[in-house]
């Protein structure tokens, strides 16, 4: 994210969706609620690699072992909007915070508010329609559970693909830093094509992304304590937006 770039925020009380620059405080302009930005992003950035990782890619990785048997093939896949990742932070707030369901659905009904407000295009077509499907969304959130109450237990091959790719997520932007420090001139694609790393170095990284996945902070039930107090019940929700 560059300095000063405005981006999309959720607000822990009143699950208000507004924008705002980096700083070191958030506040909702809607309730007034503020939360430091270290505890904005711990949660937050959870969140948002359990709906890459523990949705998106397991989706992609066990529909390939179903098909083949095998895992066969990587892939780089475009991250969810926002919304998505807003979504995973009230079931988190449920799993790990122990906050009510009533609670945590309230929470999930104002961002499908705020993403039908806010639809453009394509993606935002695909993400009302994963909202509003009750299977779906019941498969988003126990894959979201999953990752956070038991990813140990995920099927094997699909798991050790997940886990290769957030591995390669976390090293990729220290090689091209490196790359681009070494070879200023270089753009930054074109510093994503080439490696000029050896093996010996590259496996040095991939040890080092794993030390760093094991030693993450994790979410504490603390963290959301007052989370979602501010949110109406859907039904007024609903009649705030006819």
């Amino acid at each position: 994210m560059r300095l000063g770039e405005e981006r999309r925020r959720i607000c822990f009380h009143c699950a208000n969706i507004y924008e705002s620059k980096e700083t070191d405080w958030l506040c909702c302009p809607k309730c007034g609620y503020r939360v430091s930005s270290r505890r904005y992003h711990l949660i937050v950035d959870r969140a948002r690699e359990a709906v890459d990782y523990g949705y998106q890619y397991r989706l992609k990785y066990e529909e390939d072992f179903a098909a083949e048997g095998a895992i066969t093939k990587h892939y780089a896949l475009t991250p969810f909007n926002e919304f998505l990742t807003f979504v995973a932070v009230a079931a988190a707030s449920g799993i790990v915070g122990n906050l009510s369901t009533d609670l945590v659905k309230r929470a999930v009904g104002k961002v499908r508010e705020a993403l039908r407000r806010e639809e453009k295009g394509e993606t935002g077509g695909k993400l009302t329609a994963l909202l509003d499907d009750p299977e779906k969304m019941k498969q988003f959130m126990d894959y979201i559970d999953a990752y956070f109450t038991c990813f140990e237990e995920i099927e094997p091959h699909v798991r050790a693909a997940i886990y290769e790719e957030m591995i390669v997520d976390r090293i990729s932007p220290t090689m091209t830093d490196r790359l681009m420090k070494a070879y200023p001139q270089l753009k930054v694609e074109q510093a994503q094509e080439i490696s000029p790393f050896t093996q010996e170095e590259i496996f040095r990284m991939m040890i080092e992304a794993r030390r760093d996945l094991s030693q993450r902070p994790g979410l504490k039930p603390s963290l959301f304590e007052g989370f979602w107090e501010g949110v109406e019940p859907e039904s007024e929700q609903n009649r705030d937006t006819e």
